[in-house]
Parts: structure tokens; sequence; C-alpha cells
């Protein structure tokens, strides 16, 4: 079996499992809480969403993988609109 087949063996068993689940969950929590403090990283949002904010046209012109993003959603949501579209237009032929 090889890294991936392990590793997606692993995650269905912990989906399966109650209890592995709630042990692998408190494991979490208990190395968010030894390994990142909060308050730290709490202000240190803090500052970056004000200063973003202050610039907010600047980074969202500056910010490739938002723009992309966004575009390929707007792509996707035309697209399903159009397949919507034409399943209608099929489905009220076939009934006519």
């Amino acid at each position: 079996m090889d890294e991936t087949e392990r590793f997606a063996s692993k995650a269905v068993q912990l989906y399966q499992d109650e209890i592995l689940w709630i042990k692998a969950q408190k494991n979490g929590y208990a190395l968010l809480r030894e390994n990142y403090n909060k308050q730290a990283y709490e202000s240190q949002l803090g500052k970056r969403l004000e200063l973003l904010g202050k610039d907010l046209d600047k980074h969202r012109k500056s910010n490739f993988i938002g723009t992309m993003l966004s575009h390929h959603l707007h792509q996707s949501t035309k697209f399903l609109s159009k397949w919507i579209e034409t399943k209608n237009l099929l489905n009220d032929k076939i009934i006519e």
C-alpha cells in the first residue's frame, strides 16, 4: 500500500470510528493550544485586516490568486446557469 492509499484508508477509519475521531479532535486542539499563541496571532490578524481595509482596491488589484479564483467562480456560475437553461429547454421540448 502506498502513502496515498494509506492516507485515504486512515481518513476513512477516522471518519467511521467516533471514538477515534474524538481522540484525534482532542489531540488537534491540544496541538493548537501548545503551538499557537492566539493573542499574538489575533493581534497580528487585526492589524493586517485594518491595513488591507485602508487600501482594499490596491490589494485586490495586486492579488493575482484572488482575482483568478473570482474569475473561475464567475465562470462556473455562468456555465451552470447555461446548463440549467439548456436542460429546462430540453425538458420543455420533451413535455410538448
